[in-house]
């Protein structure tokens, strides 16, 4: 994206001669709606493995907005203006299992969160068998004027 101003041949290149070794191919592509990613595909072409998170957002301002994550996690997280609202994951290694993430914001301070909620639920199928996985973190921001 061209928010970002990340040299990710020097990140490569640092961690090639401190030892890491081997070679991955990773696409990522993002679709928008105005100011907030929509739909986020990873594809891991060296193990033909596909990650897909869809958005919605609430009307708060995120507060990660530009800033850069190596992490795979919630992909367009820092790439969106408005704080999300629920995030949905799916991984092509894992067909029968489901990530949804809902988040809520207790407490705001204008349109910046001062707190966050996350609920996350994972959902496995196997057979005839549903395993439901669920999480609550909560999340505390303060901000430097």
């Amino acid at each position: 994206a061209p928010e970002f101003a990340c040299d990710f041949g020097k990140i490569m290149q640092a961690e090639a001669q401190r030892g890491f070794k081997g070679k991955t191919e990773v696409v990522v592509s993002f679709e928008y709606d105005g100011v907030n990613v929509q739909k986020a595909i990873v594809s891991n072409n060296t193990a033909n493995v596909e990650q897909v998170f869809t958005y919605t957002y609430s009307d708060y301002m995120n507060p990660f907005y530009k800033l850069f994550s190596h992490s795979n996690d919630n992909n367009a997280y820092n790439q969106s203006k408005n704080a999300p609202a629920t995030i949905h994951e799916t991984n092509s290694a894992w067909n029968s299992t489901t990530w949804d993430y809902t988040y809520t914001y207790p407490s705001v301070d204008h349109k910046y969160p001062t707190q966050m909620t996350e609920k996350k639920v994972t959902t496995q199928v196997i057979g005839n068998m549903t395993n439901t996985i669920n999480n609550t973190t909560s999340y505390f921001y303060e901000y430097d004027d």
